[in-house]
C-alpha cells in the first residue's frame, strides 16, 4: 500500500492508528468539512513529526449527505491512487457506505480496527492487516500530540 484513504472521525487516535501501523507514503482524509480540516491540520503535521514520519497529507471533502457527490469523489481519490486501501475503523456513517459500495464496484480494499482484538482486520483483499500489530506504537506523548496538546516536561 503506498496511499491509505482514512475515512475522516471526530476520534484523532482513529484517524491515525492505521498510518501508525502501516506506514503509508500518502495519506488522505476523506470527509472531514473544511473547518475540521483548520483545526486539525497542524496537530496531524505536528504528530508525524514527533514520531519521525512525513507521509504526504491531503485532506478531501464532499457533501456528507449526498451519496451521489461522495460516491464519486471516492471513485476518483481511489482511481488517482491505485495501490491504496481504506480504513473503515471510523467516519461518518455515508463515507463507511461509499467505502463499502467502492470495495464491490472497484475492488478497493478495505481494513478496520478491532478494538477487543487490538488487531486490524482483513475486510476484503488486504492480507497486510493480519500482520500489523498495533501494541505499544503509540505512547501517552502521541496521543496528547495527535489530539492538539502537548507534554512538557517540568522542574
Amino acid at each position: 500500500m503506498k496511499t491509505l484513504i482514512e475515512l475522516f472521525d471526530e476520534s484523532p487516535i482513529l484517524n491515525v492508528l492505521a498510518s501508525v501501523a502501516f506506514k503509508p507514503e500518502k495519506l488522505i482524509f476523506f470527509g472531514a468539512d473544511p473547518l475540521q480540516v483548520e483545526e486539525s491540520r497542524g496537530d496531524y503535521k505536528r504528530f508525524f513529526k514527533s514520531r519521525g514520519e512525513s507521509p504526504e497529507i491531503e485532506y478531501i471533502s464532499a457533501d456528507m449527505e449526498n451519496i451521489d457527490e461522495v460516491n464519486d469523489a471516492l471513485a476518483k481519490i481511489i482511481s488517482e491512487n491505485p495501490d491504496c486501501v481504506v480504513d473503515v475503523t471510523g467516519g461518518k456513517d455515508i463515507a463507511l457506505l461509499a467505502a463499502g459500495m467502492a470495495a464491490v464496484k472497484l475492488g478497493v480494499p478495505l481494513i478496520a480496527y478491532n478494538r477487543r482484538t487490538k488487531k486490524y482486520a482483513n475486510i476484503s483483499k488486504y492480507e497486510h492487516a493480519m500482520r500489523a500489530n498495533i501494541f505499544g506504537l503509540l505512547d501517552c506523548e502521541d496521543f496528547f500530540n495527535v489530539s492538539g496538546g502537548k507534554v512538557i516536561e517540568s522542574e
